[in-house]
């Protein structure tokens, strides 16, 4: 299950940057908190910094209810992320600089 887990969330980061490129928003400027970086770059390091947060998370509340209800609900909302993903978004923001 690990090396699944693990392949899946290395194949999902490795696409980021051709998505990006192909919707031409990779080197667009974003900000947030007073940092300003490439959206790739940014995308990447937001990926890496709620990773390490929702783990232990998610470890807690496995901790709480269960391991198999815990999955459950992680997957119900995970799935329901990419359903609205699918359904909202089409594209790249229309990013203009103010």
């Amino acid at each position: 299950m690990f090396v699944m887990m693990a392949a899946g969330g290395l194949m999902a980061t490795a696409q980021l940057a051709p998505i990006a490129k192909d919707f031409k928003v990779a080197d667009v400027p974003v900000s947030l908190i007073g940092l300003t970086m490439p959206a790739l770059t940014f995308a990447l390091s937001i990926d890496r910094i709620l990773n390490g947060l929702t783990r232990p998370f998610f470890g807690w509340v496995s901790d709480q209810i269960g391991r198999e209800p815990n999955h459950v609900y992680r997957l119900r909302a995970q799935g329901v992320g990419i359903i609205a993903l699918a359904n909202l978004g089409t594209g790249p923001p229309d990013v203009r600089a103010v």
